[in-house]
């Protein structure tokens, strides 16, 4: 088992090699961000882009968001913290499932190194299509997840983007 500062400088070390030299125009800015919040990920460093921590909600605010998004923010968790961007899409399926392809899409071309895996769930309130993106041969170093919500009850669909940094 490797230990944190381990894994920290193996994911660094990885990230040239997920990462595509050149993106297709126009995805340059998308991609640095991603790149960027990666290592951040990497070293378990969100704290620098941390902002007030909101007892209700469980997470922190954060001073970076990807464009459009509605909302942004760090997540604590068992083992970590995630950093999470939320569009939200009302009823709008269409529209949430082309986001969804176009979100997945938009991360391939950044990162066309990486591993995948695509998983789809459904529980008593909501529905879950998602897929992973991981360096090495397994997840848990760093992993960026982008995932469609559907929520059942409600009707409505929230597309979701993560930066997960466990141990």
């Amino acid at each position: 088992m490797l230990d944190l500062r381990t894994k920290a400088v193996v994911a660094a070390l990885m990230l040239p090699i997920f990462v595509a030299t050149g993106p297709a125009l126009g995805e340059g800015d998308f991609c640095t961000e991603i790149v960027s919040l990666m290592k951040l990920g990497a070293l378990r460093d969100f704290r620098s882009i941390r902002g007030a921590y909101d007892a209700d909600l469980e997470s922190y605010a954060t001073s970076r968001s990807l464009p459009d998004a509605t909302d942004c923010y760090i997540q604590k968790v068992e083992d970590g913290e995630d950093y999470i961007c939320e569009w939200r899409y009302g009823s709008d399926k269409q529209g949430a499932n082309a986001a969804f392809r176009t979100m997945a899409d938009a991360v391939s071309a950044c990162a066309l190194h990486a591993h995948t895996k695509d998983r789809a769930s459904s529980h008593r309130s909501f529905d879950v299509q998602s897929r992973l993106y991981f360096l090495g041969r397994r997840e848990g170093i760093i992993d960026i997840r982008v995932a469609l919500h559907h929520n059942l009850r409600r009707g409505y669909y929230t597309l979701y983007f993560e930066v997960q940094s466990h141990d």
